[in-house]
């Protein structure tokens, strides 16, 4: 499995608790810590081993994160702000759509899934370890919904396409998807017909 976070995880400024970009050395840690997820999963993450993969001591990386809490926090926090700047710029493309923010997650979740972006995998450790960390990405989603519900015609089907999405960041999330990537995009695919304005 490829898994890079190279390009994207300094595309913008990451808050970390109560305002401020990260550092360089924070955003090194970050990524660090986004790689051990995507390559090992989050129960492998730990400030050893992502001291090992930066090349910080712990007492770096604690300097910087002072807790493992405070470090996952920080990733969610930019994945969730990363996805939903992907969102807004992909909204632009399918005005015409029965739902816009819905047809951008559709394609934004499908380049995340095929690059291997750990999204999912972060918000899951994050949600059995600490569950009251993962609020960022919780209001993030209860806006899309109420944006979603504005927008769209016919809202059980809006919400059975957003259902599937969550179930392919499910499966992803756990390592358990039964799909091929070429039938990842068919039923993706199929999901973006749903939405295409009637003739």
């Amino acid at each position: 499995m490829q898994c890079s976070t190279n390009g994207w995880i300094w595309r913008t400024g990451l808050e970390q608790g109560t305002g401020g970009t990260f550092s360089a050395s924070q955003r090194a840690i970050l990524e660090a810590a986004l790689s051990i997820v995507c390559r090992s999963g989050g129960m492998n993450l730990t400030i050893d081993a992502v001291a090992a993969q930066s090349g910080f001591s712990k007492g770096g990386v604690l300097y910087n994160f002072k807790s493992k809490n405070l470090l996952i926090c920080g990733m969610v926090r930019y994945l969730t702000h990363q996805f939903d700047a992907e969102v807004a710029l992909a909204r632009l493309r399918h005005q015409d759509t029965d739902s816009p923010t819905l047809s951008a997650m559709i394609d934004v979740t499908e380049r995340w899934l095929n690059e291997q972006q750990t999204v999912s995998r972060a918000v899951l450790v994050t949600s059995v370890q600490t569950p009251s960390l993962i609020e960022p990405f919780v209001d993030l989603m209860q806006g899309y919904r109420t944006q979603i519900a504005a927008e769209s015609a016919d809202f059980t089907r809006a919400m059975v396409v957003l259902s599937a999405l969550d179930g392919l960041h499910f499966c992803d999330a756990h390592g358990v998807s039964l799909m091929s990537q070429d039938e990842r995009r068919a039923v993706l695919n199929w999901m973006r017909n749903l939405l295409k304005p009637k003739d």
